[in-house]
């Protein structure tokens, strides 16, 4: 888990299938205030995706994963 985040957080997910993965973050009024990652995934690897947090205010933010239609989504805490 990401949380809590000060400058940098890394989110680790794994690819269960080859296609497109999509990592969004969002504020709590549903707002999209990063694009994360936005790429193809190979098949079983793992990734690590450093995400810079500088750029948000100190709060809480929901994350998104998209991967071949398939939805995750997550709470990330940023306390500076």
């Amino acid at each position: 888990s990401p949380n809590p985040a000060d400058n940098n957080t890394v989110f680790t997910f794994k690819s269960l299938s080859e296609g497109r993965a999509q990592l969004e973050v969002f504020d709590m009024a549903g707002a999209k205030v990063a694009d994360v990652y936005n790429n193809n995934m190979e098949a079983g690897l793992t990734y690590n995706v450093n995400f810079d947090v500088n750029t948000l205010a100190t709060g809480i933010y929901m994350f998104r994963i998209t991967q071949n239609g398939q939805t995750e989504m997550g709470r990330l805490v940023i306390n500076k």
